[in-house]
């Protein structure tokens, strides 16, 4: 057997890294992400150069020894994935993670900065109205080391478009709250935000649902559990991705990483490049907490306060491949939560991208607007021929 030389394995390793970068730019332009496309979100040049990519590929490295094609393969898909990566935030340098502050020509809110008073301190926060405006709102609680702001405009959209208003407000301890995280304390402003929400005069007090995502739930379940029984209470409970228990390490952060780059769990770069992404999220400031993490969830305990929970329609989402908030969890607060209840399992998304999968929006807006009492036109976000993409069941699994 003749070995082979330096040029025929450059040939092979440059054929490989062809060809798995012609398979992710056709991938891409299928899926219309356009923050990692090398042909500016143009559908028919994508699927050209991804095309030219894949056959230029195939002819290189298509050719004996075939051990050594094997063993440039996944050397080949590392740079691949790293040259998609920067050639495409350079090719796209102005597709930044969209603002919901700041809507777009075709989004469908206006965005009004407003405060709220908690325990005698002003609230930041955030009221989107749809320009369709039904009535209905939804308060937002956020998760950890998130704000008001920032990575909200997947879901912000699915709503809006509905008709549906949205509340989102910095948790202390986040964006421009003035009061570190602190237990109790932070109990109350999940009660005076659906508060502030239903005193709104366009919004209808009896169509006012919650959504909590990962810390925010674990507290929205907290607060409403211990909250007065003449407080204000959700007409409709949605909550995402929530763990049970806490533990972070080096293997979950590596997992998590692992599910990111997921194909489904990639839909956030339809609307910025990894550049814009990262810089963001180098730029957003830290959380503080005045205790470890891993001990406020062990305060809160939301699968001891579950059942607590005021009896109106509740829905659980979770992500198959997320390390954090584990589906287990799900099917936790499912078994221990009352009726009227429904588990939601999305599959090939993580702690971070659950919210950004279309099927999560797809699921929630909907969901909301079923509840929430919206019309069929709106709940199917516009379109009655979309009602069939999620149909609602005690579980189900996407």
């Amino acid at each position: 057997m003749v070995s082979p030389g330096a040029l025929d394995i450059a040939r092979i390793y440059v054929g490989l890294t062809a060809l798995f970068m012609g398979v992710m730019q056709l991938q891409v332009t299928r899926r219309d992400l356009r923050g990692l496309s090398l042909a500016r979100g143009n559908r028919v040049a994508g699927y050209l150069l991804g095309a030219v990519l894949l056959g230029g590929g195939l002819v290189a490295a298509a050719a004996p020894p075939l051990w050594l094609v094997a063993a440039c393969a996944l050397p080949a898909v590392a740079t691949a994935m790293a040259l998609l990566a920067v050639l495409s935030s350079w090719i796209n340098p102005d597709l930044a993670p969209p603002d919901v502050q700041v809507p777009g020509p075709a989004d469908p809110w206006t965005c009004e900065r407003v405060w709220f008073s908690d325990s005698g301190l002003r609230t930041p926060a955030l009221y989107l109205c749809p320009s369709q405006p039904s009535g209905a709102a939804v308060c937002w609680v956020h998760g950890t080391g998130d704000d008001k702001a920032q990575f909200k405009w997947p879901l912000v959209r699915a709503l809006t478009r509905r008709g549906i208003g949205v509340l989102t407000f910095d948790l202390p301890g986040h964006g421009e709250h003035p009061r570190s995280f602190s237990l109790p304390g932070a109990l109350t402003v999940v009660p005076s935000a659906l508060a502030y929400l239903a005193g709104r005069p366009d919004v209808d007090d009896g169509r006012v649902g919650l959504m909590g995502i990962s810390l925010g739930g674990a507290l929205a379940i907290r607060a409403l559990a211990e909250s007065s029984p003449a407080g204000p209470r959700p007409a409709a409970i949605c909550l995402l991705q929530t763990p049970c228990t806490l533990w972070l390490g080096p293997v979950l952060y590596a997992r998590e990483a692992f599910g990111v780059a997921a194909l489904p769990a990639l839909a956030f770069f339809a609307d910025t490049s990894v550049a814009n992404l990262w810089r963001v999220y180098r730029r957003h400031p830290r959380p503080r907490f005045a205790q470890p993490i891993e001990w406020v969830f062990d305060d809160l305990a939301p699968s001891r306060y579950i059942a607590c929970l005021p009896q109106v329609p509740l829905f659980l989402v979770y992500g198959r491949r997320d390390p954090i908030a584990l589906p287990r969890h799900g099917r936790r607060l499912y078994s221990r939560a009352r009726r009227p209840k429904e588990w939601h399992l999305v599959r090939g998304t993580s702690h971070l991208s659950l919210t950004f999968a279309t099927r999560t929006r797809d699921a929630v807006g909907e969901w909301f607007a079923r509840t929430l009492g919206l019309s069929a036109d709106l709940a199917a976000g516009g379109d009655t021929e979309r009602q069939a993409a999620y149909t609602p069941s005690q579980q189900n699994d996407s």
